[in-house]
């Protein structure tokens, strides 16, 4: 476990709590990739009555490897987060709200990260009226 107070480990705490935050957006970039392969898969089955499977299976494929992507960036960014917060020990109030916003927003996924931070509520509570 880190110390907190050492200034070189909270940067570098802080670094993967914010590299965990920016996975988060790997959502994004799932869903459009799932809504551009599923327009594709429509396409093919809308052009003249006739689908073919192979690129209808290719379309497919699109879909569930951007859906895979997203969900696997969504899990390692969640993981960072909650990482950093635990092994770093850092309570900064915008980590906790940040936090608690992702986790609430991922709920399935987040829950880990959601039960950690009620129940250190307090430190980052006591973190913020230090920095006061």
């Amino acid at each position: 476990m880190s110390d907190a107070s050492d200034p070189s480990q909270s940067r570098v705490g802080r670094g993967i709590f914010i590299v965990g935050l920016c996975l988060q957006a790997s959502v994004l970039f799932g869903l459009m990739g799932t809504v551009r392969g599923m327009r594709h898969a429509l396409e093919i089955l809308g052009s003249d009555g006739i689908s073919d499977q192979t690129l209808l299976g290719a379309a497919i494929n699109e879909v569930l490897a951007s859906s895979v992507i997203a969900l696997l960036g969504n899990i390692i960014g969640m993981l960072l987060m909650f990482f950093a917060l635990w092994l770093y020990r850092l309570r900064e109030r915008w980590m906790y709200l940040w936090s608690l916003a992702i986790s609430i927003l991922f709920f399935p996924l987040g829950l880990p990260l959601l039960v950690f931070c009620l129940v250190k509520r307090r430190e980052f509570a006591k973190a913020e009226a230090k920095y006061i």
